[in-house]
């Protein structure tokens, strides 16, 4: 199961980590261009929680990064699985 959040979802929703006490703005992690970070278990939207694995991924060449809810615990297969998607998306045209 995947989820990528698109840039405007980035300032709505909001991200609480299995440890935290509170809760932060997807768009307020510190992520640059090129870089892979998982945060593990989280619980996602704080108007109704959700338990998942968040993966913080800038793929270098993208305008925005993409912020993957998965079941997925690595980081790396879950982008990767992410961009095979997109690929196929945009090879058939929908």
């Amino acid at each position: 199961m995947r989820l990528c959040l698109t840039s405007e979802m980035q300032h709505s929703h909001h991200v609480r980590s299995r440890h935290a006490c509170t809760w932060h703005r997807l768009d307020s992690f510190d992520l640059q261009r090129g870089a892979i970070r998982r945060l593990g278990k989280a619980l996602l939207t704080q108007a109704s929680p959700y338990p998942t694995h968040l993966v913080l991924y800038w793929k270098k060449g993208e305008r925005d990064p993409w912020f993957l809810a998965t079941n997925m615990l690595s980081a790396r297969p879950a982008a990767r699985l992410h961009n095979r998607r997109m690929w196929i998306k945009k090879c058939s045209g929908t």
